[in-house]
């Protein structure tokens, strides 16, 4: 009669389950941290491709054409025609995403720090941001 006795293997096949057990579950912690790094990155070059279409839109359209966008992420929008959306405050190491559009800034030759609503003008084909 036995008392509260276990072989060694069936400890040996516990501890291999559990061995295994670790491993999986650090691959699949790595793998959902790469998922929502790159659905952060998508999510931002939609904001900066929808942006960009809406400046590339009023600018075809013609003088006094107004379009109102929200802004979601920090953006830059640079006069040669670059839009670089950033992190925010929350997660200021995320990837960056930019794109271009077609159109000319009325800020010179400066960079806008864009974030939040917005109206945006063709005065004179010429873009103009105006917060609102």
């Amino acid at each position: 009669m036995k008392k509260a006795q276990i072989s060694v293997e069936i400890m040996y096949a516990v501890g291999v389950m559990i061995i295994i057990f670790i491993i999986l579950s650090g691959i699949s912690f790595n793998r959902r941290i790469e998922i929502i790094k790159l659905d952060d990155f998508l999510d931002k070059k939609n904001e900066c491709l929808r942006l960009s279409d809406i400046i590339t839109g009023i600018q075809a359209s013609g003088n006094e054409t107004t379009a109102i966008v929200n802004i979601k992420y920090p953006t830059d929008a640079y006069t040669d025609g670059a839009l670089l959306v950033k992190g925010t405050a929350i997660t200021p190491t995320t990837v960056e995403a930019s794109c271009t559009y077609h159109g000319t800034l009325s800020n010179g030759t400066n960079a806008l720090d864009l974030q939040g609503p917005y109206r945006i003008k063709n005065a004179n084909s010429l873009i103009k941001f105006e917060k609102i």
